[in-house]
C-alpha cells in the first residue's frame, strides 16, 4: 500500500459503482447491478482513497487484468479505467497517487504493459502514457456501395444469442498481425456485440475468413468492426455491404488507418476522419525489451545504449544496451559512451510502432548522437498498433 491508497473490497463494490455513476453521470439499471458486480470480482482490483474522517470512498482507479497482443506474442496488460473522484476532493493529487500505486501492482503482477482510454491526453503524457495507434471512419453514401470484383464465398449471419467460436478464431488469426490488439475471451465477446451483427465470410472450402461487425437504424450502416485474414474475404464482405444500397442512405466503417480497403473504392475521394485512439504505457522496461524481436541482423552487430526517464517508475531509469543478440541493463549511463536519451512515453510509442524513432529524433524527444539513434533505427522492428475496445 502506497500513500494513503487501499484496494476496495467486494462489500464496498457498489460504492465504487455510486462514485462513477456520479462522475460519469449515467445509471446503471438494477437488474444489471448484479452482472456489474460479478465483472469486478472476476477481472477488477479497485484501487481508492477514502475521506479520512467520513470514509467515504471519495476517488478510485479500477486496474483491469487483460492480455494483448505484440508481434505475435501475448502478453499481460493492466487496463486502467473508471479513474474518478467527487468534484469537492479533485485537485489534491488523489489520481497521481492512484496512478503510482496501480504501476507498482502491475509491475509485481506481470503486467508489462498498460493501457487505458484518456479523458485528456495531455494528463496521462505526464505519467508516462503515450498514443497508441490511430483509428480511421470512412463516411459512404448509398451511391459510393459499388461492388468489387464478386468473391465465391458465402456470408452467414450471427447475433449474440448465436455467437460462434469460429468468429474468436478468425479475430484471434487477424489480431496476431498488429501490436495492441485485446485479447477476447467469450464473455468479452458478449460484450462486444451489444445489438449488433456479425456477417462472417466463408471462402469456398468453408473456411471462415473474415467479418464485420455492424448494425442498420434509421437508413444508417455502421461497421464497427471490420476484420478480414484475405483479401478475398475482404472483398465478399464489402460486396455484402453493398446489397444494402436499397436499405441505407448512409455508411460508415470504421476500421486502422491502414486499411487497405479505401484504395479500393471506386471512388476513393469521400469524407475520412483520423483520430488517436487509447494510450500505452511499458510497465516494465527490461522485461518488456525480452518481447522485442529486435532486427539483429539489420544492425550489422553494432549497438546501441538507450537512457530511460520515468520519474513515476523509477525501477525503469536504467540503461539498457542493446546489440549482439542481447539486452543488458546497466544502473548508468557515463556521457561519453554516446547514449540515447529518452521518456518511456517515446520509448512506448517507438516499439509499439506509432512512430519511428527517426521521426521521435526530428521531434527532439529523442536525444543522443545521429549515429547512435540510427542505429536504433535499424534494430526497432516494423509493428502495426492497433486497438478498437474500449473498457
Amino acid at each position: 500500500m502506497s500513500n494513503n491508497v487501499f484496494e476496495v473490497t467486494e462489500d464496498r463494490y457498489r460504492d465504487a459503482l455510486k462514485l462513477s455513476e456520479y462522475a460519469f453521470q449515467y445509471k446503471v439499471a438494477d437488474d444489471e447491478i448484479e452482472e456489474r458486480m460479478e465483472q469486478y470480482r472476476k477481472y477488477h482490483s479497485i484501487y481508492a482513497i477514502e475521506d479520512e474522517y467520513t470514509q467515504e470512498i471519495v476517488a478510485k482507479a479500477h486496474l483491469i487484468s487483460f492480455q494483448i497482443t505484440y508481434h505475435q506474442q501475448i502478453i499481460e496488460m493492466g487496463g486502467i479505467a473508471g479513474i474518478a473522484t467527487y468534484p469537492e476532493y479533485r485537485r489534491k493529487g488523489y489520481v497521481r497517487d492512484m496512478l503510482i500505486h496501480c504501476l507498482k501492482e502491475m509491475k509485481e503482477r506481470g503486467m508489462t504493459v498498460s493501457v487505458l482510454h484518456p479523458f485528456q491526453v495531455d494528463f496521462y503524457r505526464r505519467y508516462g502514457w503515450e498514443l497508441l495507434c490511430n483509428l480511421l471512419s470512412i463516411k459512404l453514401t448509398k451511391h459510393d456501395l459499388q461492388p468489387l470484383v464478386p468473391a465465391e464465398g458465402t456470408i452467414r449471419r450471427f447475433t449474440k444469442e448465436e455467437h460462434h467460436a469460429e468468429i474468436e478464431q478468425v479475430y484471434h488469426q487477424y489480431a496476431l498481425q498488429f501490436s495492441g490488439k485485446l485479447v477476447r475471451h467469450t464473455d468479452r465477446w458478449l460484450q462486444e456485440y451489444d445489438e449488433g451483427t456479425i456477417a462472417l465470410y466463408y471462402d469456398e472450402q468453408k473456411v471462415p475468413q473474415g467479418y464485420i461487425l455492424y448494425g442498420i437504424e434509421n437508413g444508417k450502416f455502421v461497421v464497427e468492426e471490420l476484420v478480414v485474414l484475405t483479401e478475398e474475404a475482404r472483398r465478399g464482405l464489402w460486396n455484402f455491404v453493398c446489397q444494402h444500397d436499397s436499405m441505407v442512405k448512409e455508411i460508415e466503417i470504421h476500421t486502422h488507418s491502414r486499411d487497405p480497403l479505401l484504395y479500393l473504392l471506386k471512388d476513393p475521394c469521400v469524407r475520412t476522419e483520423i483520430k488517436p485512439y487509447g494510450m500505452v504505457r511499458i510497465v516494465d522496461v527490461e522485461k518488456f525489451l525480452a518481447y522485442c524481436p529486435f532486427r539483429w541482423d539489420v544492425a550489422q552487430g553494432k549497438e546501441v545504449k538507450l537512457q530511460i526517464t520515468d520519474p513515476f517508475a523509477p525501477w525503469n531509469e536504467r540503461t539498457f544496451v542493446i546489440g549482439n543478440k542481447e539486452v543488458q541493463a546497466k544502473d548508468s549511463c557515463d556521457e561519453e559512451e554516446g547514449c540515447v536519451q529518452l521518456s518511456i512515453n517515446t520509448l512506448s510509442a517507438v516499439l509499439f510502432g506509432y512512430k519511428r524513432p527517426h521521426e521521435m529524433f526530428e521531434l527532439g524527444l529523442i536525444q543522443g548522437p545521429p549515429e547512435a539513434v540510427a542505429v536504433l533505427e535499424s534494430l526497432v522492428p516494423e509493428t502495426h498498433s492497433y486497438m478498437i475496445d474500449y473498457f
